[in-house]
């Protein structure tokens, strides 16, 4: 009985799984590309080149293994999101089974079933869209040394995979298990109606001292890129992440005391109920849009230096392997620090539907529904961006200095091209945040009006 439900869930919800089927795909196929990167330039480039490079192909893997485990904490990082927005989506129907007397055991059971046999999938088109991404990466590394291009699937790669994929999984199961386990039935039926606390909301002056130890640490971040830029990578990453926490936490509920006190406008047609929702999400997630600026300020480096390796490239073969992994890094940062504000912010959405259907109540239109959507994801979307201005200038100023005294080289054309890059992909996962958030909220009205 729990298959066969389980079975027909699955096919009723294939909406709800779909952020998490495309999210675990895609960090399977970016990690089976980035695992088999290394054996595949064995296969591709000619051998000669490879015996004159052994010392660096050393240290290049040395990189790729660093880096691999970097990737894997941000993947893990952005499935643990989807899939808690995964299961918000599905509150009521746990409601519901509780309802009519299934215990909890039974409906783990049916949930761990589901989200198995998704993951299972996912695994599988995942590593079908790694191998086509891995090809594209063998025939990019073709254009930056010699050799000749054939078919590559990586054995090793496949069982590295599996094993990240397995972890990834368990983790997953595991803290569904213990979401269901401390689920109760009053819980469920508040879900939607329970808003983010701001705690410390009140107290000013702790604010402000946090406020103005997230500014101090992130200037000697800053100097610390644009004076030595290489060797303060480690300290900045840990400074940043520090500074990045306390500057949206304590500026959050800064800035929404700040408007509070001007009822002017706080009052003024939906502001309140537009600075509060995003108050509340932005000092919730924190932690999130640190990381978020950190990997985007990464990604722009990363990027710059890999595309201008590759364009400034005259001869240098001892940094080919800089540029492959420069771009490799830069491109999954960037889809995932997308992807995971997009996945945030339709969580948010979604846990606010009942308060947006209420708006529509009072008498406010669709269109006015739409311009709170735009206006939140609009700001949320802006605020990593503006934190990680400063930084990614003065990263690239210690960029540009390194790679005109080491490769003697310009960054200025491969920088152009990467911001370019960013913000296109950055705007476009912004709208189809807003998109998807209208969609949902508008349609979720219609059909509870209906």
């Amino acid at each position: 009985m729990v298959f066969r439900l389980a079975y027909g869930n699955a096919k009723k919800s294939l909406g709800s799984f779909f952020i998490y089927f495309l999210t675990l795909s895609l960090a399977v196929a970016i990690f089976y590309a980035f695992v088999s990167s290394y054996p595949q330039m064995f296969s591709l480039i000619d051998e000669k080149i490879i015996n004159e490079n052994m010392e660096n192909l050393v240290v290049l893997k040395s990189a790729l293994t660093a880096a691999s485990v970097l990737v894997s904490l941000m993947f893990a990082f952005l499935v643990s999101y989807s899939n808690r927005f995964f299961l918000k989506r599905r509150q009521k129907e746990l409601g519901l089974y509780m309802i009519l007397g299934m215990n909890k055991g039974e409906v783990a059971s049916i949930f761990l079933i589901e989200t198995l046999g998704v993951s299972i999938i996912s695994f599988v088109f995942g590593i079908l869209l790694g191998v086509g991404v891995s090809q594209l990466l063998g025939l990019f590394s073709l254009q930056l040394l010699p050799g000749t291009y054939s078919f590559f699937f990586s054995t090793e790669g496949l069982l590295i995979s599996l094993g990240f994929f397995l972890i990834l999984v368990l983790l997953v199961l595991l803290a569904d298990s213990i979401y269901l386990g401390r689920t109760s039935l009053l819980n469920v039926l508040k879900g939607e109606t329970k808003n983010e606390k701001i705690s410390l909301r009140k107290h000013k002056t702790i604010l402000y001292i946090l406020l103005i130890a997230a500014i101090v640490l992130f200037s000697v971040g800053c100097v610390l890129m644009a004076i030595a830029f290489l060797e303060t990578c480690f300290l900045v990453f840990i400074i940043g992440s520090i500074s990045g926490f306390l500057f949206f936490y304590s500026f959050s509920a800064l800035s929404l005391l700040k408007v509070r006190s001007n009822s002017k406008f706080y009052y003024h047609g939906l502001n309140s109920f537009i600075t509060k929702e995003l108050s509340s999400e932005i000092n919730s997630s924190s932690l999130c849009l640190a990381f978020v600026s950190l990997t985007m300020i990464l990604t722009v480096l990363l990027m710059s230096l890999g595309l201008g390796i590759q364009t400034g490239n005259s001869g240098m073969d001892n940094w080919f392997g800089i540029a492959y992994i420069g771009l490799y890094m830069g491109v999954s940062f960037m889809l995932s620090t997308s992807s995971l504000l997009s996945i945030r912010l339709l969580s948010s959405f979604y846990s606010s539907q009942s308060r947006f259907r209420f708006l529509r109540y009072l008498g406010c239109s669709q269109n006015d529904l739409k311009n709170v959507i735009k206006k939140e994801v609009g700001i949320y979307f802006l605020y990593p961006i503006c934190f990680a201005l400063i930084p990614c200038i003065c990263g690239l100023y210690g960029a540009f200095t390194e790679a005109s005294r080491y490769m003697q080289i310009s960054l200025t054309q491969g920088t152009l091209i990467s911001i370019a890059v960013v913000l296109l992909v950055y705007v476009a996962y912004g709208m189809s945040t807003y998109f998807s958030g209208t969609n949902y909220i508008v349609n979720s009205i219609e059909k509870r009006d209906r």
